[in-house]
């Protein structure tokens, strides 16, 4: 899907930012922190115009946080069958040599253990370990 159809399928106006950054997050492959991200902009908007736009997708569900530690965030496109499913899960491997991140789609869990009260809304699991380019 292009960045103007992704723009129109959530509602959104097409801005040269949000288009720049899909451009960036379509071609990228991995999730992306938001410096990645701003170094990959082939123009230079503002960082305020960058937060604006990572949190408008986040918010209508474009992308996705990935956190890999309390001070390490990325983001990568939501894939339209999660966004769908609205079943919770979703797995990412972190490469601990090239520091990539790829969305790995729903990880079967067991959620049967549960104590009585508690309702899943959301599973987010991060492997750690080396990539297949990394190792090769």
């Amino acid at each position: 899907m292009q960045s103007k159809d992704i723009l129109i399928h959530h509602g959104l106006t097409k801005t040269p930012c949000r288009s720049e950054m899909l451009r960036v997050l379509t071609a990228s492959g991995t999730a992306l922190s938001e410096d990645e991200i701003r170094g990959s902009l082939l123009v230079d908007f503002d960082r305020a115009t960058i937060y604006r736009t990572l949190r408008t997708f986040l918010d209508t569900n474009i992308i996705h946080r990935v956190l890999l530690s309390p001070t390490e965030v990325k983001y990568a496109l939501t894939d339209p069958g999660r966004e769908r499913s609205g079943k919770p899960g979703h797995a990412h491997f972190h490469c601990q040599f090239c520091s990539r991140v790829f969305c790995l789609g729903r990880l079967p869990v067991d959620e049967t253990n549960l104590p009585d009260g508690f309702e899943v809304r959301e599973i987010e699991i991060v492997l750690n370990g080396i990539c297949d380019r990394c190792k090769g």
